[in-house]
């Protein structure tokens, strides 16, 4: 994997962690206590993550799944609703920010991985 990338993730897990121990009441005290087990949590998600990423992006490559702009505009226009913010707005958000190319790698995997899952399932 390479190192720029696991960074990145990991940095991007041990944030979600951290978020979610400071929901459920965590003290900091707990988390400094627990530094080196929390950082190599992160580390082995990171890992798994980008994993996982590279098989759906080559499952999606080999099958040649793409997202439409209307799949796109569907995400989008939920996430607005969510963020409580136009749509319009939430586009240009992404565009602005490469946040949209993001999105439709990750709308592309979550495909892929209904491909796979849809296979398992003999359909």
């Amino acid at each position: 994997l390479p190192e720029s990338q696991l960074d990145e993730e990991t940095n991007r897990v041990l944030d979600q962690m951290m978020n979610m121990a400071s929901y459920r009441g965590v003290s900091k005290d707990v988390i400094e206590q627990s530094r080196e087990q929390i950082l190599a949590q992160a580390v082995e998600g990171a890992k798994r993550n980008l994993r996982l990423r590279y098989i759906l992006t080559g499952i999606a490559d080999a099958e040649k799944i793409e997202v439409t702009d209307e799949e796109y505009l569907a995400r989008v226009t939920n996430l607005a609703g969510d963020f409580q913010i136009s749509v319009d707005e939430l586009k240009a958000r992404f565009a602005a920010d490469s946040r949209e190319v993001l999105l439709k790698k990750q709308l592309r995997n979550e495909k892929a991985l209904q491909f796979v899952l849809d296979i398992a399932k003999g359909k």
